[in-house]
């Protein structure tokens, strides 16, 4: 199932690099923006919380780009300390390249790192980092803004946390095709609507959807 995904993504990419994308900061050069978001992963763990994207220009065609993302489940009883809550954590930060091909339509490819993983009264329950790459490409027309882009995560290093001790598991890498629409409201506010699976990796607890709807500041 994770190949025909992984196999869509791949024809999807080309098809919209054929013909579509923008680049991923604001034409200002700086924005920031911040998003409700709701996660669905396996075992029927659900995570609500917020997540936070900014950015900046650093000139011919580089930017640098960070995402923090923070949601609470509805898992709270696994035999830890009391009243704490099991959160879902995500942290990017990358060093973007933007090609524009023509007017409206731009090629994205970036470096960095990444970190992902459940939180359960602060000590890291399950979590997987390493370096960051994704590629993307984007289209703008007018007001409206539509974006396709794969992350993958090169584990590097990969836990899991019993209450007895830590325990190293099997490094697993992951996957994650994101489709992204805007809308210009004014020369600042945009707003922005994503989705978001995982395509690849055997992972403990995968991401099956992620939705999240927010409002980007460009200055």
């Amino acid at each position: 199932m994770k190949l025909n995904k992984l196999i869509i993504a791949s024809v999807v990419t080309a098809t919209a690099y054929a013909g579509q994308t923008a680049p991923s900061t604001s034409d200002n050069g700086a924005y920031v923006e911040a998003s409700g978001v709701y996660n669905n992963f396996s075992n029927e763990i659900e995570a609500q919380g917020f997540r936070v994207n900014g950015g900046f220009d650093l000139g011919n065609g580089l930017s640098l780009d960070a995402r923090f993302e923070n949601g609470y489940t509805n898992e709270t009883s696994i035999g830890g300390p009391s009243g704490s809550e099991l959160k879902f954590n995500e942290l990017r930060a990358l060093a973007h390249y933007t090609q524009q091909i023509n007017d409206g339509v731009s090629l994205i490819g970036g470096l960095g790192y990444g970190k992902t993983g459940l939180t359960y009264s602060g000590v890291d329950l399950i979590s997987t980092e390493g370096l960051l790459a994704d590629v993307g490409v984007q289209f703008q027309a007018d007001r409206f803004s539509a974006g396709l882009s794969y992350t993958h995560l090169f584990s590097l290093h990969t836990a899991s946390f019993n209450f007895g001790g830590d325990s190293q598991i099997e490094d697993e890498d992951i996957g994650l095709l994101e489709g992204t629409l805007g809308y210009q409201v004014n020369d600042n506010v945009s707003v922005i609507l994503s989705v978001q699976t995982q395509v690849l990796g055997d992972t403990v607890l995968e991401k099956q959807l992620a939705a999240t709807l927010g409002l980007r500041y460009s200055f």
